[in-house]
């Protein structure tokens, strides 16, 4: 079984892959809404769903390869990581 990752910040909630792949995005401050619909979604098509801290190595390699994607500069990155 495959596993998905999720991760909140400031009422955004993230879903990717272990290479970083944005699986899903969106806006919410009611956390029924991952427990009810998306959790059950992504068992549904074979994926364990797996919540990260923080401090987890993977969510810092994540948010670099997004903003990346997102076209900012290494070293807007960067600094971005610092705060």
């Amino acid at each position: 079984m495959k596993t998905i990752y999720w991760i909140e910040c400031e009422e955004i909630e993230f879903f990717f892959d272990k290479k970083g792949n944005n699986l899903s995005i969106w806006w919410s401050n009611d956390a029924r809404y991952r427990s009810e619909y998306m959790d059950p979604l992504f068992k549904n098509l074979g994926y364990k769903v797996e919540q990260l801290k923080p401090t987890d190595p993977l969510v810092s390699e994540y948010i670099k390869n997004y903003l990346k994607k997102m076209g900012y500069s290494d070293a807007d990155i960067e600094e971005r990581m610092e705060r």
